[in-house]
C-alpha cells in the first residue's frame, strides 16, 4: 500500500511564501507613514474661535509654535470657526489666533501628550471699542 501525502510539496512551499509576504506587509504597516492611525507619540490641537458674543469666526489665522517660539503649522479655521492640528510630536506650544477687526489671542503652554487631543475655545475681542462722538457747531454757544 502506497501513502500519499495530505499536503503536496509544491502546496506547502506556497502556504510559507504567503506567510512571509503577510510578515512583510504587517512589518510594512507598523513603520511612520505606512499606517492611517496616529503615532503613539504624537497627539493634537484642535479648537473653535468665536467673538465674544459665541459667533463662529471663519477665515482667522491660527499659528502654532514650539517651545522655542518655531512656527510648526499655520491654517484657518472653517465655516464653522474650527481649526486642527493633527500628528504633533509630544512638547509644549503656543497657539495664536488672528483675524481682521479682532485682537490677537496667544494661549501659551498647551501641552501635547502621546494620543492625547487638546480642545481650545477661543474668544476674540474687537480691536474697535465702541465710542460715541459728539459733534458740537460752531454757533451753538456750548
Amino acid at each position: 500500500m502506497v501513502l500519499k501525502p495530505a499536503v503536496s510539496g509544491k502546496r506547502i512551499l506556497s502556504i510559507r511564501r504567503r506567510a512571509a509576504a503577510m510578515g512583510v506587509l504587517l512589518l510594512f504597516s507598523s513603520l511612520p507613514g505606512w499606517s492611517d492611525s496616529p503615532s503613539p507619540l504624537h497627539g493634537s490641537v484642535a479648537g473653535l474661535v468665536s467673538d465674544l458674543v459665541g459667533i463662529p469666526q471663519m477665515g482667522a489665522a491660527v499659528a502654532l509654535y514650539d517651545r522655542f517660539d518655531r512656527l510648526v503649522g499655520r491654517t484657518l479655521t472653517d465655516e464653522r470657526g474650527e481649526f486642527s492640528f493633527k500628528s504633533i510630536a509630544v512638547g509644549r506650544y503656543s497657539v495664536r489666533v488672528s483675524a481682521p477687526s479682532f485682537l490677537a489671542v496667544t494661549r501659551p503652554d498647551v501641552v501635547v501628550e502621546a494620543g492625547g487631543r487638546n480642545l481650545l475655545a477661543v474668544n476674540l475681542s474687537a480691536s474697535l471699542a465702541r465710542s460715541n462722538w459728539f459733534i458740537r457747531s460752531r454757533g451753538s454757544g456750548r
